[in-house]
């Protein structure tokens, strides 16, 4: 995550790499940053998402597809967690047995899993209040 953005975002791209940039609107409760399925950052895969308030929960449907013996994948999605707030528990329903993990890197939980056969992943995020 690079940070808040007003007005323009400049960067320097060194030669032969790529830099790839989804610009969401900040809001203040947890929310979905992207992942590395797709270029579109969640246009493809994401098939909703939803923030409740009552009880602090981002719910997410994702259109997971698996790798191959010759091509494994892992999901990997980002989302940011504004100042105080923290993760209780992250479930993904229809992840692979034991390939759930999720850790956070300053504002960023991060939260990997695998599938076995292209289905979508139920993945609920119980967050903690500041």
């Amino acid at each position: 995550m690079v940070g808040s953005v007003q007005g323009s975002l400049t960067r320097t791209v060194q030669p032969h790499t790529v830099q790839l940039f989804a610009l969401r609107k900040k809001e203040e409760h947890p929310q979905y940053i992207g992942g590395n399925r797709h270029i579109l950052q969640g246009a493809v895969e994401v098939r909703s998402v939803e923030w409740n308030d009552d009880n602090n929960t981002l719910s997410m449907t994702y259109d997971a597809a698996p790798g191959s013996s010759k091509a494994p994948f892992t999901h990997r999605l980002a989302f940011h967690l504004p100042s105080g707030w923290s993760i209780e528990y992250v479930t993904a329903s229809g992840a692979a047995p034991g390939t759930l993990q999720d850790w956070s890197e300053g504002r960023v939980l991060n939260v990997s899993f695998e599938v076995r056969n292209r289905q979508d992943v139920e993945i609920v995020l119980k967050s903690r209040v500041p």
